[in-house]
């Protein structure tokens, strides 16, 4: 039996319902036609949806779109990318301006969907610095394809000349101080006091995220071997973790996908975290 999507009136929100034997869409609407009349963003967007689709109602896209823009001007983020799409389905060369606008608010409202919109137009227009910029965002949102198409634009490659001109500080001397105290503060391991074997100094370091220099990030890179011991006293075995020092305040701090090796209980390689995108 056909699925169906249902309107539900408690809290105005909206739910699948599977081989619903009678839906009574009259109340539905109804219920969220008092909603939206109250200012109730979901209600709006509710209706938008039944117009949209036909559910109930006779279909019709300019009704839609009305709720829809209701809903959006109630800062409902989900509304405001619905809107964007249907103007962008309708004409994408004359509509350019209004579903841009409301890509752009469904982001500002921190809806990953809508900042991906934008990123996908500006990745098919070839200007990938915008585009990065709203893909990084949809992507630190959830929206994993965000994260995806990030890997198709080129990250920014800077020259060793423009590396040297990068000011790192000082070096950070009492590094492996710092490195102590950061696993005892940090409570990295059940052992506040593991064993430390500091193979690798720190050595001047970068990362780009995008595809220009304004993506970049500067920092020192230092990578130790750690024996701490577990719950039941014993030592767990030496474990290389890869760290990261603040050039302006030599703080301590661990990558990324180095606490997620770590919570898996598995080490990241010194040898190769140490020879990439670092310079002497």
């Amino acid at each position: 039996m056909k699925k169906l999507f249902v309107f539900l009136a408690a809290g105005f929100s909206s739910a699948i319902l599977s081989c619903a034997p009678m839906v009574d869409y009259a109340q539905i609407k109804q219920q969220n036609e008092i909603a939206c009349g109250n200012n109730n963003a979901v209600g709006c967007r509710n209706l938008g949806n039944m117009y949209y689709n036909g559910y109930g109602v006779p279909k019709n896209v300019n009704l839609a779109l009305q709720y829809y823009d209701k809903a959006c001007n109630l800062n409902d983020a989900e509304s405001c990318n619905l809107v964007g799409i249907i103007y962008y389905r309708l004409d994408q060369q004359k509509n350019k301006d209004l579903y841009m606008k409301y890509f752009q608010k469904a982001c500002d409202l921190n809806l990953g969907v809508g900042c991906y919109n934008i990123g996908s137009i500006y990745m098919a227009k070839s200007n990938l610095k915008t585009a990065w910029k709203y893909l990084d965002k949809a992507c630190n949102l959830g929206y994993y394809q965000g994260c995806d198409d990030l890997k198709k634009i080129p990250k920014y490659k800077p020259t060793l000349e423009e590396l040297k001109k990068v000011d790192y500080g000082e070096y950070p001397k009492n590094w492996k101080k710092l490195v102590k105290d950061y696993f005892y503060d940090a409570e990295i391991f059940i052992d506040p006091e593991p064993k430390i074997k500091f193979k690798y100094p720190p050595k001047k370091a970068y990362e780009c995220k995008g595809p220009d220099k304004s993506s970049c990030r500067y920092f020192w890179k230092a990578c130790v071997k750690v024996n701490a011991r577990n719950r039941m006293g014993g030592y767990t075995g030496w474990t290389p973790v890869p760290l990261e020092i603040d050039i302006h305040t030599h703080k301590v701090s661990l990558p990324i996908e180095a606490k997620v090796q770590l919570m898996g209980n598995s080490g990241f390689p010194c040898d190769l975290y140490m020879k990439t995108n670092t310079f002497e």
